[in-house]
């Protein structure tokens, strides 16, 4: 009877120590925090960014007639919309699964996978925008501007912001990759210690 009992303290000790999980990693923790804060910033930045996008194809689409007018009302609804769409992805790699270290690595790893595709997004956005600001301004009725100054100022700004905006999403994209493959080596390493 008695050696019944040590086994089964002996099961409930094996199975304890099977449920706790290694020590927290400190750089996990502030990892998370960090790309959380970062992630505040860059919401507050496109939603500003976004808003000033809105305001001045409102303005343009006012005083535009036929199809353009029709194609920068689209962009107004466009700028309005997709920060609320990159919030609510954000906003949902922010809820807290638990306090483990496989819940820090997973919150870290959806982050890290949202801002991948971001970025990716932003590869594809930046040279589509830029092609269909060329476009309007080429084509389209935008009577407000004037021909020379369109021609002359706008183009050059829009490649360099183009050029900006591509650095920054390859930066971003890089720094999600290192991101994963830093999290990739982890488990590796807590497989090899099984």
């Amino acid at each position: 009877m008695m050696q019944d009992d040590n086994d089964w303290a002996a099961l409930q000790r094996s199975w304890q120590a099977g449920q706790s999980a290694p020590a927290e990693p400190a750089w996990l923790k502030a990892a998370v925090r960090r790309e959380q804060r970062r992630a505040r910033w860059e919401m507050l930045a496109e939603v500003l960014i976004s808003l000033g996008c809105a305001v001045v194809l409102a303005s343009w689409a006012g005083t535009s007639r036929g199809w353009t007018a029709g194609i920068l009302w689209a962009l107004v609804v466009a700028a309005g919309i997709s920060p609320v769409i990159t919030i609510r992805l954000r906003l949902a790699t922010w809820r807290g699964r638990g306090d483990t270290v496989t819940a820090w690595r997973g919150q870290l790893r959806r982050q890290a996978r949202l801002g991948l595709l971001l970025a990716r997004l932003g590869l594809i956005g930046g040279p589509l925008g830029l092609v269909l600001g060329l476009a309007l301004g080429t084509f389209g009725d935008m009577s407000q501007i004037d021909r020379t100054l369109a021609h002359g100022l706008i183009g050059p700004v829009g490649l360099v912001i183009l050029a900006l905006g591509w650095c920054w999403a390859l930066h971003e994209a890089r720094r999600h990759q290192r991101t994963l493959r830093t999290l990739a080596a982890e488990d590796e390493r807590d497989e090899e210690r099984a």
